[in-house]
């Protein structure tokens, strides 16, 4: 029976950055098995150290994409009309604090976004 005395690992991501286009983050890594250890073991330390690494080097990736979407809903944002622009920039904070979608907090009032009928309702608290 063959004794594996070395492992060798591949991992990647690939994150979608919008608009068609995508980065992928490889790396790959060698590792003696050492004396004691299971070929098992040793494969999961190069996996855990793969993963790690990878998520480590997308991290100025991740950080240009979301800069991007923020330039964009900016952008979009600021064609919106004034009352408009309030409603759209209060549910999107409603995202990030994580406040239930259908009630987005406006100066103490309710407000419930009917997309099939294109209407936002406002329910005063």
């Amino acid at each position: 029976m063959a004794v594996i005395t070395s492992i060798h690992a591949t991992y990647g991501r690939r994150w979608n950055l919008d608009d068609y286009e995508s980065a992928t983050v490889n790396l790959e890594a060698f590792a003696d098995v050492e004396e004691g250890e299971t070929p098992e073991e040793a494969a999961a330390k190069v996996f855990e150290y793969l993963k790690e690494q990878v998520a480590t080097q997308s991290i100025p990736v991740l950080v240009k994409r979301d800069e991007r979407r923020r330039l964009r809903v900016e952008e979009v944002l600021e064609g919106l009309p004034v009352r408009l622009r309030e409603l759209a920039v209060s549910f999107i904070q409603s995202f990030k604090n994580d406040v239930p979608r259908d009630q987005v907090i406006d100066g103490g009032s309710q407000v419930r976004a009917d997309l099939a009928e294109g209407r936002v309702h406002k329910q005063e608290a």
